[in-house]
């Protein structure tokens, strides 16, 4: 039902998966102004070479991002720097004129070893507004990558609409 070979064309060796969680759990991405917010910032240091965007995933309260890196930058510096920007664009919006802390300031990140690293991933991102009881299913949550996927033919029509089963233990294997 996934085609993973798909991911092989997009994978990158400088490829992060990162999440950024809010301070106390705050919903800051809790509507369509504050999403299309974050969206632009993202697109403005894109255009800039300091990432490409393969994924994303907006929940209200946490950030999780798929980024290839660009230029000379470090992903800290990348991070920080989309924090920092979003931060300051949302206190603009909110029509608040001090600064605002926004994010935790430690955030995971892990670097994507391989094709199947990244194709799990992915499947992670796009299957968690689910997984969390958020839609039904993942073509209903507006703030992810997902249909970006879809018209690349990684997922089909069902893909996500029921949580993964566990994959059986053949009979002869060691447990």
């Amino acid at each position: 039902m996934v085609d993973h070979s798909v991911c092989n064309r997009y994978f990158a060796p400088n490829l992060y998966a990162i999440t950024c969680y809010t301070v106390n759990e705050e919903s800051i991405f809790d509507s369509d102004a504050k999403n299309h917010l974050l969206q632009s910032v993202l697109k403005r240091i894109e255009a800039r070479g300091w990432l490409r965007l393969p994924a994303y995933l907006f929940l209200p309260d946490q950030l999780h991002l798929l980024v290839a890196l660009g230029s000379k930058r470090t992903i800290d510096e990348v991070v920080q720097h989309i924090k920092t920007e979003y931060s300051h664009e949302y206190a603009t919006l909110m029509g608040n004129p001090e600064k605002m802390l926004l994010f935790e300031q430690q955030h995971p990140i892990r670097r994507l070893v391989d094709q199947e690293d990244f194709a799990a991933c992915l499947d992670q991102l796009h299957r968690m507004p689910v997984e969390l009881g958020l839609v039904s299913r993942p073509e209903e949550w507006p703030y992810s990558s997902y249909e970006r996927w879809v018209e690349r033919q990684l997922y089909r029509l069902g893909w996500g609409w029921e949580k993964p089963r566990p994959q059986a233990t053949p009979p002869n294997a060691k447990k």
